[in-house]
């Protein structure tokens, strides 16, 4: 069986002077990268098992990996693909994520299924942006069919007020009706990208954070940024 991986990117950009390549290493097959191009290297490896042995794809691509003050790179945020599905992770600070999409060779259209970890500037603000583009587009009829964003209540709160301030009525009112703002709580399951996916929260003393645990053969669990002990 595969190993679970335990990713914690901003993290792993932080620690990877360090010369081991795990904090640690369990018995039950856990383990957490200090190097983030361990992680990479580690994740494409055994997807590419999953894949040969499964006859499924599926791959990460890092649309950025720093922190909040970066100048020079994007902040922390991913897509997830399997076939033609699609799963942004996070949007970072800006309308860069825009352009972070398209340098990645990626439609930002595609991206049907978004999940927010928690409030902070540098992952929220891209979905903002995102916000804007699917209602604009829906509003122009340039975009067939729905979008789902899941956060947790505090996440979800913050992205529909910001929407109602930032944006006219003619464009939030797809909200609810074909862009789906979605509350999960601590331990609840659906089905993102046609994969089990259970979230939870990772006790962060910073903010309020989710992480989410997916089921594909192997289980990603990622957490965007793990509070130490």
């Amino acid at each position: 069986e595969i190993a679970q991986c335990l990713v914690g990117s901003e993290m792993c950009i932080r620690d990877r002077s360090k010369k081991d390549e795990y904090i640690n290493q369990k018995g039950d097959g856990k383990c957490c990268f200090l190097s983030f191009s361990v992680m990479i290297r580690y994740i494409r490896k055994n997807i590419r098992v999953y894949e040969s042995e499964a006859g499924i794809f599926m791959d990460i691509t890092m649309l950025g990996t720093g922190n909040a003050m970066v100048t020079e790179c994007y902040n922390t945020c991913f897509v997830l693909r399997d076939g033609d599905r699609h799963l942004l992770v996070d949007g970072g600070g800006g309308n860069t994520l825009l352009a972070q999409l398209k340098h990645a060779g990626f439609d930002w259209m595609d991206m049907r299924e978004i999940f927010v970890t928690h409030k902070h500037v540098d992952h929220i603000m891209g979905i903002v942006w995102m916000i804007r583009m699917i209602c604009q587009h829906m509003k122009q009829g340039q975009y067939e069919g729905e979008a789902t964003i899941y956060g947790h209540e505090e996440v979800i709160r913050i992205l529909k007020e910001m929407a109602e301030m930032l944006y006219p009525k003619k464009q939030t009112c797809y909200i609810g009706d074909r862009l789906h703002l979605v509350v999960v709580e601590d331990g609840e399951e659906r089905t993102l990208m046609g994969h089990k996916t259970t979230f939870f929260d990772i006790q962060s003393t910073k903010a309020k954070q989710f992480g989410f645990c997916m089921d594909m053969g192997l289980s990603l669990i990622h957490i965007s940024e793990p509070t130490r002990h």
